[in-house]
């Protein structure tokens, strides 16, 4: 029976509180890997700010529609170099790769 190390893409969040400044959000994606012996990050996105911290809490369409633009991109990205190293897709956000 084939062993299979399954890889899932998340997003990752990260507060950061300055003293007198509002909390600031960033967000990046991961594609982490989970094998028999335990789990790894196997590739990181480029971090960017939150939705919300480019819009600064205004609903801005063209700020709301780069931040999706740049969320979707950066999602790709890590995808393309998944797949590029033999990962097939098993749905939205999981992939599968068979341990030799």
């Amino acid at each position: 029976m084939p062993k299979w190390e399954i890889c899932k893409l998340l997003l990752i969040e990260r507060y950061e509180r300055p003293a007198i400044l509002p909390l600031k959000l960033y967000e990046k994606w991961v594609a982490k890997v989970y094998t028999p012996d335990g789990s790894k990050i196997l590739y990181e996105g480029s971090e960017y700010q939150n939705r919300h911290q480019l819009s600064k809490y205004v609903p801005d369409p063209d700020r709301v529609n780069e931040y999706d633009a740049l969320q979707s991109r950066e999602k790709a990205n890590l995808i393309v170099k998944i797949l590029a190293d033999g990962w097939e897709p098993i749905g939205a956000n999981e992939f599968r790769r068979q341990i030799s």
